[in-house]
């Protein structure tokens, strides 16, 4: 499967993203410094998209760097953020942080 399709059964029939945005939705914006998100009160599965490349890491105190994990423009992932930590970005960038059901 390519990057960007959208995932099928054996009957080639399309398997729905069994994940949908609860609505909450955090945006950052990174003029090049870290900036960090509001802590999660709970485990949370979140979307993370961001307008332009950056780095983002996870913690409870998290300060991003460039050498964190890379995100490339446009693109997004579906990563777990435990309970009492924060997500940082670093970039001149717009990041949004979706929460996942």
């Amino acid at each position: 499967m390519a990057y960007g399709q959208q995932a099928r059964d054996s009957r080639s029939q399309t398997v729905p993203n069994v994940f949908e945005p609860s609505g909450s939705t955090q945006k950052l914006t990174s003029s090049g410094s870290s900036v960090a998100s509001t802590a999660y009160t709970k485990d949370t599965l979140i979307r993370i998209v961001s307008d332009a490349d950056c780095h983002y890491k996870i913690g409870t105190a998290p300060t991003a760097a460039n050498t964190d994990v890379y995100l490339p423009s446009k693109s997004g992932e579906q990563i777990l953020v435990k309970e009492g930590n924060k997500v940082a970005v670093i970039g001149s960038v717009n990041v949004y942080l979706t929460e996942l059901n």
